[in-house]
This record gives C-alpha cells, sequence and structure tokens, in this order.
C-alpha cells in the first residue's frame, strides 16, 4: 500500500515515521522569550594621531559638537532602541550592526568633511589670534619705548611678557592643528558606546539603569551585512535553553521560496508599544517571502516599525531565516532581512 505524504507509518515499532513534509512550530511561544528590547546611547570618536576627540550632535540648532574630553559635550548622545534575540548559553545576543556599532563606510565621507573642516576652524583660529598676539607685542613695545610715565612702562612690560606667552600658545595650536590635518587620511572613526543593555520580555523597565549591561563582541565589517553580535556582561543567558535560537541548526543552503509563510518576533518603536500592566510585551506580526533573495538580504511582507531592528524571522517550521533590519519609509508592509547564514558566517568569523 502506498501512503500520501505526512500519513504516520507504524514500523514494527510505536515509533512513527513522517515523510515529505516539515512539523510545525509554534514560534512565537517557543522563542519569545529569547528575544529581547536593545537601548544602545554612544557618541562617534575620531583618533588621529594617538588623539580623540568625541562627536555629539544637537538637533534642535543642528550643530555638531567635538571635543576631546567626552564630558565636556554639551549635546546627547545618540540613541537606539532595537532586538535583539539570544543565541547561546554564553549571554551572546545576536541583532543588527546599526543598533550597536553604528559606524559604517559609508558615514565616513561625510564625518571626514565634518572633522576636517572643524580642525581647520580650529587651525585659522589659532592663526588669527596669533596675529593678533603679534599686533598686541608691537603696540606695547611702541608704548613701552616711547613713555616717560614709570607706571605705564611697568604695565606695558606686564602686557608684552604676557601677550609673548600667548604667542608662544597660539603658534603651538596652531602648529598642531597643522600636524592633525596632515594625519587626516589616517583618522580613524568608530563609535564610543555609553550604555548598551538589553531587557527581557515580561520585564519591567522605568529607567535605563532597568536595562541588562552588555558589550559589542562583534560585528560585520560588510556594510551590506548589518548584522552584530554583543554580549551580556555576566556571560549569562537568563532564559529557557529550549528557547534559545541555535546558530548551530541554520541550513545555509535553505531554500526560501517566494510566498513562504514567516513570522517577526521583535519590539517594534521600542518599549512605546511594549510596555504594559505585565511589563514588557513583545509582538508578533507575519507576512510572506515577497521576492526571490539575492544571497544577501530578502524581502518578505511583513509589517515593522523602528524598533524592530534586529528581530529574528521564522519559517513555519521555526527555522531562523533572516534578521530584520531595513523598510521603506513610504509603507510598513514591505520590509528586508539579512539572510540567517551570514549570522552563521558572522560568528565563525575572526
Amino acid at each position: 500500500m502506498k501512503y500520501p505524504p505526512c500519513q504516520l507509518l507504524s514500523v514494527f515499532t510505536l515509533g512513527v515515521l513522517i515523510s515529505g513534509c516539515r512539523t510545525e512550530v509554534n514560534v512565537f511561544e517557543k522563542y519569545h522569550k529569547s528575544v529581547v528590547l536593545l537601548y544602545h546611547e554612544y557618541y562617534y570618536k575620531v583618533t588621529v594621531n594617538d588623539r580623540s576627540w568625541y562627536l555629539g550632535y544637537d538637533k534642535a540648532s543642528n550643530t555638531y559638537q567635538w571635543n576631546s574630553d567626552i564630558t565636556q559635550l554639551n549635546v546627547k548622545p545618540y540613541s537606539a532602541f532595537g532586538t535583539g534575540f539570544f543565541i547561546d548559553r554564553q549571554g551572546r545576543i545576536a541583532t543588527n550592526k546599526h543598533v550597536v556599532d553604528d559606524w559604517f563606510n559609508s558615514y565616513e565621507p561625510t564625518y571626514r568633511k565634518l572633522f576636517q573642516s572643524w580642525m581647520e576652524e580650529n587651525k585659522n583660529k589659532a592663526a588669527s589670534n596669533r596675529d593678533n598676539a603679534n599686533r598686541q607685542i608691537i603696540l606695547w613695545t611702541n608704548i613701552y619705548n616711547t613713555t616717560y610715565d614709570y607706571y605705564m612702562a611697568d604695565s606695558a612690560r606686564r602686557e608684552i611678557n604676557a601677550w609673548k606667552m600667548n604667542l608662544e600658545t597660539y603658534s603651538a595650536d596652531e602648529t598642531m592643528w597643522t600636524t592633525l590635518l596632515s594625519f587626516l587620511p589616517q583618522a580613524k572613526f568608530d563609535v564610543h558606546s555609553l550604555l548598551l543593555g538589553y531587557a527581557l520580555d515580561g520585564s519591567t523597565i522605568s529607567s535605563t539603569n532597568d536595562f541588562q549591561r552588555c558589550h559589542l563582541i562583534r560585528s560585520s565589517a560588510n556594510d551590506n551585512i548589518d548584522l552584530a553580535i554583543i554580549q551580556a556582561n555576566n556571560t549569562n543567558t537568563p532564559v529557557p535553553a529550549n528557547s534559545i535560537v541555535n546558530i548551530n541548526d541554520i541550513n545555509e543552503r535553505q531554500e526560501i521560496k517566494v510566498g513562504e509563510e514567516v513570522s517577526m518576533i521583535g519590539f517594534n518603536l521600542g518599549p512605546q508599544l511594549a510596555i504594559s500592566k505585565n511589563g514588557l510585551q513583545v509582538q508578533k506580526t507575519d507576512g510572506k517571502i515577497s521576492q526571490q533573495s539575492d544571497g544577501d538580504k530578502v524581502l518578505y511582507s511583513i509589517s515593522a516599525l523602528h524598533g524592530s531592528s534586529g528581530s529574528p524571522v521564522f519559517d513555519k517550521a521555526g527555522n531562523l531565516v533572516a534578521i530584520n533590519y531595513a523598510g521603506l519609509d513610504f509603507t510598513q508592509n514591505f520590509n528586508y532581512g539579512v539572510l540567517a547564514k551570514h549570522l552563521k558566517l558572522l560568528l565563525r568569523s575572526n
């Protein structure tokens, strides 16, 4: 007798053989405890010739501020909410690079130009101050050489000495900025994290102090692969082992078909939608694969909002298909995810 696909067969024992189908999984029940809300505060940092400066941005005045002393920045740090999910028992969490390490190669021309303009402004200011110091020295020297008043001569002498000291300072500043400008091509830009943390589904948050602290351990060097891995500082994963997304289960040759049903678990709009009287509540949204994958990303019809960056996307069998990372400004119903295989590759990389 022939058996239709998915029919259970008794084979001499009480065991069963399932053929020709995949078992569906309730992905929300299985994985929602491993999905976490992320929060990140940071400044950008640039290092030139062993000296570092930090960059902040004031949205109200649309101005940038640089300072070598991070405590002297008078602008709020950049901040972002996102989603991540535990991938092992050592507290490692997968998410998007732009959530936890928001520096991409495409940013560099813009910020390099901003930094160059700021350094040139400082150089020109130092040169202007130097020229003014020279003028003051000449002025007070003339007074000193022509006055017959003892007190005026003494005052002129003190002014000359003070302006000579200023001249040394301004000349040194001009030399410093000129030297730093010459090293600008070797400048290194990166992200300086002030606070990076996660909050569990069901937990209560009232301030940033309620987020469990994390640190970045790895992020993709490829701008097209928006992925990163962070780790809890205590290297602990406080969720049931069976809810962790096992990266080893990812099939690097998995075929993703247009029309296949997929589900995303994430924190749309960060805490704005998640906060409830029962604590943070993660959301599940469904859709279908909308377009053939290009090998790096895949498009699907899952509704998503800001804050869902880094959310895991599963197929009906509970397999991790992608990590949500981008959408379209004019619609919520088409979003992109980085293929899951790239997360496995990132984890292997040095």
